[in-house]
Order: C-alpha cells, then sequence, then structure tokens
C-alpha cells in the first residue's frame, strides 16, 4: 500500500509575489487591494480628516520683564476672566514666550498670572540625578502669587500674526 503525497507545486516557472498562506481571495487584483488603500489614505488626507476647533484657540507670543530686566525663567498662564472655556499656560525663557494655536486660549479677556523663578528647571549636562540642590524659588514678590499681573484680551487672529503681549512687572 502507497501512502498519498501532497501535491508538490509546479518548478517549471517561478512563483512571483507572496505565498497565498490560505487567505481566500478577496475579487481584487493582487495590487488592486494596495491600491485601494493608497487612494483611500490620500483622499482622507486631503479630505482633511480634522476636524475644526470647536473653541477658535489663538496663538499668543510675547514678552515680560520684571523691574525693566526679562524674566529668565518662569511660567506665564492665561485665566479665563470672562467665562471662556480654555485656558493656557507656557514657559518663559529669557524673556519671551510663545503659545500655538493647537494649545492657545479663546477669543476673551484673560486674568494674566506670571511665576518667575531664581534658575532654569533643567540642570546643568554631567550633573547626576538629585544632585541639583534645592528647588528653584520664586522671585517675584508676593502679591503676583497672590494677585493677577494683569488683563489681557485676546482676539480672533491669522496665524502670520499672533496675538502680542508685552508685561513690565514693577
Amino acid at each position: 500500500m502507497e501512502l498519498a503525497r501532497p501535491e508538490q507545486p509546479r518548478m517549471d516557472r517561478p512563483r512571483r509575489g507572496l505565498p497565498r498562506m490560505g487567505l481566500p481571495r478577496m475579487g481584487l487584483p493582487r495590487m488592486g487591494l494596495a491600491w485601494v488603500t493608497c487612494f483611500a489614505s490620500l483622499v482622507g488626507v486631503a479630505g482633511g480628516c480634522s476636524k475644526p476647533d470647536p473653541f477658535a484657540r489663538q496663538p499668543v507670543k510675547g514678552v515680560i520683564t520684571w523691574q525693566g530686566k526679562p524674566i529668565q525663567f518662569g511660567t506665564v498662564t492665561f485665566e479665563p476672566a470672562g467665562g471662556q472655556k480654555t485656558g493656557a499656560t507656557a514657559s518663559i525663557a529669557d524673556g519671551a514666550f510663545s503659545i500655538p494655536r493647537d494649545a492657545g486660549p479663546s477669543p476673551g479677556t484673560y486674568a494674566v498670572w506670571v511665576h518667575a523663578f531664581d534658575r532654569g528647571a533643567e540642570p546643568p549636562p554631567g550633573t547626576a540625578p538629585g544632585s541639583e540642590g534645592p528647588p528653584p524659588q520664586e522671585i517675584l514678590p508676593e502679591n503676583y502669587r497672590k494677585n493677577a499681573a494683569g488683563q489681557f484680551e485676546v482676539k480672533q487672529v491669522k496665524d502670520e500674526a499672533p496675538n502680542e503681549v508685552t508685561l513690565d512687572l514693577p
């Protein structure tokens, strides 16, 4: 009695493409599925898959000084003062800050809070973790910790001309 052998593939012509791995054909030519996937991706990108921002966020940039000198390290926070649903916070470095549109506040009035520190948050290169010394200390007077530094009106603008803030804290 002879055992049945599985049918061997024909060796007279080379196989093209990847092995089928037992998957059923989908009715599209082999490259057809790739073209359909590519086309759907392009339509999604060109069609703009992202939704418009429901808060109409706006870009803000500015300069903040204390006693006429730029604040070296700190933060600026725009807290809603007119019922807006968004606020924004940014780091201050060498007196300047910038908030891009996708992280910015909505149009409206904001209380502006400023915190300044005696040194930056980044330790010098080569510093061992935990050896940076004590945490940075707030250098602004206490009244800036209890009260907003000012108010600012954020307006609807184009990306080329963001809202600009200049604060000189006495």
